[in-house]
């Protein structure tokens, strides 16, 4: 080993060999600047041992990490590194992932989701929906976008069978605020001929246009 991989180690390299001199771009965005020279010895040397560097900026970086999306993604892809160290690296990050298919590992779309890590779109909505449903993680998300955000391209963007299920599920979610329940089944404007709405909440369908999904 060349030194052990300590932030105080590390916080003395970047100062000395990268010449930064700002504590918190150290404490907050570690990973982001080792990467800007990286076929330096400490980007190669952190790479070498990414899940013990990780473990280090976890325990020193205050429960913030601002690194840019290239350097997230470089960590969440990393096949070298556990799970539960990625979710606690996620748990941290105030940045957000425009795609969430640029994570190759589905299964931490959840956690992405939950920390609102991935940008707040349609598309990351129904990548996420394709993979894992309707979920309770999703629904909050969903909650949490605009309310002007437009669902009306989801049937070109992603075809009508895609389309077709998330307006199904969307039909029959209460936990879906009204104001955007009605708004993704308007943008959708798909039609039931039939629509049983014994499970669905007065509020979701008083005043709302009944005839955009033809409830009888």
């Amino acid at each position: 080993n060349l030194y052990d991989l300590t932030f105080k180690n590390i916080e003395l390299m970047l100062r000395s060999q990268y010449k930064v001199t700002s504590s918190y771009d150290i404490k907050h965005k570690n990973y982001t600047i080792i990467r800007e020279v990286d076929d330096s010895p400490l980007a190669e040397y952190v790479d070498m041992n990414l899940e013990l560097y990780l473990e280090e900026i976890i325990l020193n970086c205050e429960e913030k990490i601002e690194d840019d999306e290239s350097a997230v993604l470089s960590i969440l892809n990393n096949n070298s590194v556990d799970k539960e160290i990625k979710e606690k690296y996620i748990a941290f990050l105030s940045s957000a992932i425009a795609d969430i298919t640029k994570v190759d590992n589905q299964s931490l779309w959840k956690v992405l989701i939950v920390n609102r890590i991935v940008k707040m779109s349609v598309s990351n909505v129904i990548y996420y929906f394709q993979k894992h449903g309707l979920t309770c993680e999703l629904v909050a998300f969903i909650n949490d976008i605009d309310l002007n955000a437009d669902y009306t391209s989801i049937q070109e963007e992603f075809g009508v069978e895609v389309a077709e299920k998330f307006f199904d599920s969307v039909a029959i979610s209460n936990e879906i605020e009204t104001a955007k329940y009605q708004k993704i089944l308007t943008d959708i404007g798909y039609y039931f001929d039939t629509y049983d709405a014994k499970e669905i909440e007065d509020e979701k369908i008083t005043d709302f246009r009944i005839t955009s999904i033809g409830l009888t």
